[in-house]
């Protein structure tokens, strides 16, 4: 029964899922053998039922599954009689909690370790089975996978079998070794499609580049022991797809074949019918909300994916001290690495440093400097857009990872009490540790590639969020479970704590909740907090500006500078000078010893072996406050007299609001960067000041009006000197500008017509010549009434005197 209602496409899921809750919950913890051989063979049919059939020619999911659906499904409430008890009292809540297809393929929101769960769940059955009967495999299209994955697991295949490197001819990844080498359970030997497949590839290589063949020591030598399997595997193809031999297929077991059709899904999807298009009401740097515009299928892969990342990824409460942390469990590992390697490394093929510091030495020169202002040029890379599914999960995997209290607990006993003996420590978490490098580089090369504008900009706003969480921990508003040993650790701790950790975003304005307890944090981190704000400010140049996105623009380089306030920037340039000296020059030298362990963390990929400074950033940082104070400038000339009065007289008008964000920039410039105090953005505005005037005439640059004299002209052609657009007069008549956005189009020319009159008759007609750029049509302009909010004004004013003689 179960078999033909999965095989049915147009039965209802959530009917299906009812029927397999209680087969899970009832009849197989009690069934026996039978029962399981009958789950062995229902699983394949449930994983098309649920993402769709493989395609085999593209490997994508086909329409048809249950995650491809745009329409809500809706089941029979006379059928809850076949539901278990605990599904009874969620289903009457209209949350997507009580969905059945969630309720059987998710967890309950409880961890692997709870005491409170008695009944069976379906991702705990496949883990069980998967470790019980590890005869029983199922066979993955190979080719499925992306190219970086296959190369890698080859590689790991060829390592194994003593062959080196492989066929990439480059090391593989930590990640890599550790999923592929000794996380599947079938080993690389077992892998027999696999490495037919391999050796079939490394003939074809041969043959073309004409050399000698290069055979795995498992196949070319004849004397080769090969290692026995304890049991014979049983694998279990799809009832309703012809099995192809000639694909290369990779043993999995239950769990493993699960997970990696899950995680891999949202990249292998059926393209959608129909997209959404965006609100136009969104602006720069803010996330989308689609929740009433994404398919239903894609809200409950979702929430199935915060359902994993709390179960295999448990927040830790606060403990009095630091106890250890506790070894991951298999499943809970493989489900971190899975994703890193699906939604990370494989989209992240990017250049070492070595070879992307060869490749800008030979552009550029031996004397290139490799400094913090060259980690833009550093990063080369192929950009491959990630789904917007697949950046909204990995935002609240990195949320979960950054909320873990131990870290708190392990930094805070660094801090206090680290005597340097324990030489590869990291202030990290073991989850931190293997989404450390991958991570790294995502950010890297979003931050170099990704768009800003556009419909494909949300990509490079997820991960700046992700950026920002990971750099603050600290934002955590911890659960109290244990007595803390540092009223630091708790943000809030003069309020009402919540009963579960949370994170608080914190506004764009307000200060750090940084505290020196975080110092051993900080430098197992140290190149997150330097590299991408290099790559940040190079970018940000690019953000709009114009009046209608200038505060959301700023915005977002204020949450970026905020989080570098005066203790961690002191932090940070401590620990950078422990990383240029050695640690020789500096007491603190178990620091020294952690910021090595976290370059070689990153290994291949660490910054250049040069002096890192956050004061080489000076020039990027002035670039963009002059293209803020340039836009900022042309926003202000735009301001009709009411605004301007009113600026004046309150100081609560726009052009106060974006000259006092301008200044709260350029102060946090100073402290990051290392400016002077006496560093302003723009001093020129117009014609130059009289205290300035003199050592303009001394060099012979500008004449007394401000202009650029022939000397000044050949100077900034050689760009000893730079040309401000902001330092220009303006030239030409205003009254024949373009129309404003403010102003009421068709209201211009009349206004225009009738100031000529009035110029006319009155005589005040100018003498300069009509073809002129200077030329004026006379002191008498009535194009300030085009402007909505003069007219307005006008308006309620000549009522007001109406009013005045005649009532």
């Amino acid at each position: 029964m179960l078999q033909e209602a999965l095989e049915k496409p147009t039965n209802s899921p959530a009917e299906v899922a009812l029927m397999l809750t209680t087969y899970v919950e009832s009849e197989l913890p009690a069934g026996g053998a039978s029962a399981e051989k009958r789950f062995f063979e229902l699983f394949p049919t449930l994983c098309e039922r649920v993402f769709g059939v493989i395609s085999s020619t593209d490997y994508n999911h086909e329409l048809g599954g249950w995650m491809s659906r745009e329409r809500r499904w809706e089941y029979n409430a006379a059928s809850s009689s076949i539901k278990s008890s605990s599904q009874l009292g969620q289903a009457k809540s209209p949350s997507i909690r009580s969905d059945p297809v969630e309720l059987l393929l998710g967890t309950g929101r409880k961890s692997p370790a709870s005491k409170e769960q008695k009944t069976l769940i379906l991702i705990d059955a496949f883990a069980k089975e998967a470790e019980h009967r590890q005869n029983v495999r199922y066979d993955f299209p190979f080719l499925g996978l992306p190219k970086s994955i296959q190369d890698e697991w080859l590689a790991v295949i060829q390592t194994t079998l003593g062959g080196g490197w492989g066929l990439g001819n480059s090391p593989t990844s930590e990640n890599s070794n550790r999923l592929f080498g000794s996380l599947f359970r079938a080993s690389p030997r077992e892998q027999t499609s696999l490495l037919m497949y391999q050796q079939t590839k490394s003939q074809k290589e041969a043959e073309t580049e004409r050399r000698p063949l290069q055979l795995n020591p498992l196949f070319s030598s004849p004397n080769t022991v090969r290692s026995p399997v304890a049991l014979a595997p049983m694998v279990v193809d799809s009832p309703r797809k012809p099995k192809d031999d000639a694909q290369p297929k990779a043993l999995l077991s239950m769990l493993e074949y699960y997970l990696l059709v899950f995680v891999r899904y949202p990249l292998a999807a059926p393209p959608p019918r129909s997209t959404p298009a965006l609100s136009a009401s969104q602006r720069p740097g803010s996330l989308p909300i689609t929740r009433n515009l994404t398919p239903y299928g894609d809200t409950v892969y979702y929430e199935l994916f915060k359902d994993y990342a709390e179960y295999y990824v448990p927040i830790r409460k606060m403990r009095a001290s630091f106890d250890g942390f506790p070894d991951l469990e298999r499943p809970s590992e493989l489900f971190v690495r899975l994703v890193a390697a699906l939604w990370l490394e494989s989209r992240n093929q990017m250049y070492t440093t070595a070879k992307a510091c060869a490749e800008l030495k030979g552009r550029r020169g031996v004397d290139v400097s490799l400094d913090l202002c060259a980690s833009f040029d550093l990063v080369k890379a192929q950009y491959v857009q990630l789904p917007s599914q697949v950046c909204r999960c990995l935002s609240h995997l990195i949320q979960r990872v950054a909320m873990d209290a131990k870290v708190a607990n392990l930094s805070e006993r660094i801090t206090r009490d680290y005597s340097g003996k324990e030489d590869k420590l990291l202030c990290l978490s073991p989850t931190m540790e293997i989404l450390h490098l991958p991570l790294y580089n995502r950010i890297r090369n979003t931050f170099r590639t990704a768009p800003i504008h556009g419909q494909d900009k949300n990509a490079f706003y997820y991960v700046l969020n992700d950026w920002l969480m990971w750099l603050e921990p600290w934002n955590t508003q911890y659960s109290p479970a244990t007595k803390s040993s540092s009223s630091a650790v708790s943000p809030l701790s003069k309020t009402k704590q919540p009963s579960d950790s949370r994170y608080i975003w914190p506004k764009f304005s307000q200060s750090s909740k940084y505290t020196p307890m975080w110092e051993a944090y900080i430098a197992s981190n140290l190149h997150f907090y330097t590299v991408p704000l290099a790559l940040f400010l190079r970018r940000a140049r690019e953000l709009d500006f114009s009046p209608k996105y200038y505060n959301s623009s700023v915005e977002t380089v204020l949450r970026v500078l905020r989080v570098y306030s005066r203790g961690v920037v002191s932090v940070i340039n401590r620990l950078l000078e422990v990383r240029n000296t050695g640690g020789s020059t500096v007491l603190n030298v178990p620091y020294a010893k952690m910021v090595s362990n976290h370059e070689k963390k990153l290994g291949a990929f660490a910054p250049p072996e040069a002096i890192l400074t956050l004061s080489s950033l000076q020039d990027d940082m002035q670039n963009l406050l002059e293209e803020i104070h340039l836009q900022q400038s042309k926003n202000a000339e735009k301001f009709n007299f009411f605004d301007k009065m009113i600026d004046k007289a309150f100081g609560t008008g726009t052009q106060y609001k974006e000259q006092k964000d301008l200044e709260n920039l350029t102060e946090k410039a100073k402290v990051i960067f290392g400016f002077p105090s006496t560093f302003v953005v723009a001093p020129l505005k117009g014609k130059l000041d009289r205290n300035d005037k003199d050592s303009a005439q001394e060099g012979h640059i500008r004449t007394e009006k401000g202009y650029y004299t022939e000397n000044g002209l050949r100077r900034a052609a050689i760009g000893e000197i730079k040309c401000r657009p902001e330092e220009i007069p303006y030239i030409g008549n205003r009254m024949n500008a373009k129309p404003q956005t403010y102003e009421i189009a068709f209201l211009i020319q009349p206004l225009l017509n009738l100031s000529i009159k009035l110029n006319q008759h009155w005589g005040l007609e100018s003498s300069g010549k009509p073809n002129s750029n200077r030329y004026m049509h006379g002191p008498i302009d009535l194009r300030f009434l085009a402007d909505y909010r003069n007219l307005m004004c006008t308006i309620l004013f000549l009522y007001f005197l109406w009013w005045c003689l005649f009532c």
